[in-house]
């Protein structure tokens, strides 16, 4: 059963309250399945191939050991960030929660986190009155998110400038539009990939490159 309630210019859906309360049962499944995860990624490993030329008795490495470090690691630092964002969503879940009077965060919680019966004139009344608090939450996330992409991009500019080196002739137009943590954000294609990359440093520490290598020789 799903229910939408509006006000004015204001409209929520329990569709959306159901994906954020759901966040920690998705949290806890890709926690539980991250250890095959990883281990699948090392069970792709194409191993090393050692070439030897006409004039030389020396063997040559494979040349995509190195690539493959880099992939390896961007897909891991890749899934732990989704897990982040997963477990960011439902603390904003329990935020919104902790704002609603008792009555109405009782119903939301009973429906939406454990999955029990509520009747539809219950869930109405308590997305109504939940619709105020809901969208103010969500008009200020967006706001931080714009903001964080933006401190992104200007990190990126003044550690790779060369990457922005975009002509003058560059047009609106050109932008794309990405979704990023739910929200659809306009930006030319070298920003979303600057800001991708400084996400995926931000983990990176966790796997350090060294470690791999060694792990990719046993």
């Amino acid at each position: 059963m799903w229910v939408a309630v509006e006000s004015g210019d204001k409209f929520v859906s329990t569709y959306e309250m159901e994906r954020a309360a759901a966040a920690k049962k998705d949290y806890e499944r890709m926690e539980r399945e991250r250890p095959a995860y990883f281990k699948a990624i090392y069970d792709d490993i194409r191993y090393y191939a050692y070439r030897y030329t006409d004039y030389s008795d020396e063997a040559g490495g494979s040349p995509g050991v190195e690539a493959q470090v880099i992939e390896i690691i961007d897909r891991k630092n890749t899934y732990d960030l989704r897990m982040a964002r997963v477990k960011e969503k439902y603390e904003r879940w329990k935020d919104f929660l902790g704002r609603l009077d008792s009555a109405s965060a009782e119903i939301l919680h009973k429906r939406f986190e454990l999955r029990a019966w509520v009747s539809e004139p219950d869930l109405t009344w308590a997305c109504q009155n939940a619709l105020k608090v809901w969208t103010k939450l969500e008009d200020e996330r967006e706001k931080e998110l714009d903001q964080e992409v933006w401190e992104h991009v200007v990190e990126m500019r003044e550690r790779y400038p060369e990457l922005f080196e975009v002509r003058s002739t560059k047009k609106e137009s050109e932008k794309k539009q990405y979704n990023i943590d739910g929200k659809i954000i306009s930006m030319l294609p070298v920003e979303y990939e600057a800001y991708r990359q400084s996400e995926l440093e931000r983990m990176s520490h966790h796997f350090p490159a060294a470690s791999i290598i060694q792990r990719m020789k046993v």
